[in-house]
């Protein structure tokens, strides 16, 4: 009696053992690089290269070789421009459609979140684009928002780890996939 009873038992716990199930609905876009970086823009700097450059030359864009060998002329300094110096953040986001449709318009979010996992801040991203299927793409959006919005003064320089999330995907033949998760 004891042997049926520990084979019922045995049975019973392998039918309420939790049976995941293969996910379904994932998306046919494979992220295969993300990355992001800042640049400074200074508007006094880009305003001297373009004055430099152009300096000495004429119409053409070239030297002319039969001029009098008279120093160029080079029009009057500008003033500072207006504006104060300011970051650039460039998210990048390098896909490649594994699906049989073609792509025509990406959602998707770049997010950070602190060691302990609460999310700092996201940025929200839509490329329309043309992705036939098997084919590679690199997103690139930019924003004045930094990766991290507030700053602790406990810890000035936090650890942040990045993710890229597909949030929806627009085909070709007017079909829409969109993430569950969110």
């Amino acid at each position: 009696m004891t042997l049926p009873l520990v084979l019922i038992l045995v049975s019973l716990s392998i039918a309420a053992e939790p049976c995941t199930p293969a996910p379904q609905g994932a998306s046919d876009l494979i992220i295969i690089k993300k990355s992001w970086k800042r640049t400074r823009i200074d508007p006094y700097i880009n305003a001297s290269a373009d004055l430099t450059q152009n300096a000495g030359f004429g119409r053409g864009g070239s030297i002319d070789p039969n001029a009098p060998s008279a120093p160029p002329e080079i029009p009057p300094a500008r003033t500072r421009p207006r504006g104060k110096p300011s970051d650039r953040y460039t998210y990048e986001l390098k896909v490649k459609n594994g699906g049989s449709k073609t792509i025509v318009e990406i959602g998707w979010d770049y997010v950070f979140t602190n060691a302990g996992g609460k999310e700092s801040t996201h940025h929200r991203f839509v490329d329309k684009l043309r992705l036939k299927p098997g084919k590679e793409r690199t997103l690139s959006r930019y924003t004045s928002q930094p990766p991290s919005r507030t700053v602790s003064a406990a810890d000035p320089n936090p650890i942040l780890s990045e993710e890229a999330v597909i949030v929806y995907i627009k085909y070709n033949d007017g079909s829409r996939w969109e993430t569950q998760s969110l």
